[in-house]
């Protein structure tokens, strides 16, 4: 699949089977987020690969109903920012931990999208349940969480955005 290919079919997937994720497909999906550029390099990501059955339906306790029957849970936590990283963020008025999070993120579902891997962004979610259940310190901020698995109905659905016009100015 080219890449224009992955952007037009990647969607949200709200009805999961149930079927776990191959092991494979999990590390591929992964590295794809490892290797994701940062500001300054500064990498501020830990992932949580969340296989294991218990922690599982933990995980799932604390997100949407829909996200139940993942076959997985990728739990994207950010790291504290290295000095270059924080003067980066200082002069500039940002928080770029939190933009390269975003493109680590989208880097994974497009390369679970590649893979056949049907995945869903998660941003809302009880943190606290998810930090007691990984054994996370108060410190380790969980910024998304990942749900992959197989979708019930993988048909690709109309997408629904703004006008070309209303977001894409050239000048």
């Amino acid at each position: 699949m080219t890449v224009d290919q992955l952007v037009k079919n990647r969607q949200s997937c709200r009805k999961f089977t149930g079927e776990p994720v191959a092991s494979k497909s999990l590390n591929t999906i992964l590295e794809g987020g490892r290797l994701a550029p940062s500001a300054v390099n500064g990498q501020p990501w830990h992932f949580y690969a969340v296989t294991s059955p218990t922690l599982q339906a933990k995980v799932a306790d604390a997100l949407q109903s829909f996200a139940s029957l993942a076959g997985a849970y990728i739990v994207v936590v950010e790291t504290a920012p290295t000095l270059p990283v924080k003067a980066a963020n200082r002069l500039k008025g940002h928080q770029f931990p939190q933009m390269d999070i975003g493109i680590a993120t989208a880097q994974m579902v497009l390369q679970a999208e590649a893979l056949g891997i049907a995945q869903c962004i998660l941003g809302w979610f009880n943190e606290r349940k998810i930090r007691v259940a990984l054994g996370l310190k108060k410190k380790q901020r969980i910024r998304l969480v990942i749900a992959l698995g197989h979708a019930k109905n993988p048909e690709v659905r109309p997408k629904k955005r703004k006008a070309v016009e209303a977001v894409i100015t050239y000048v």
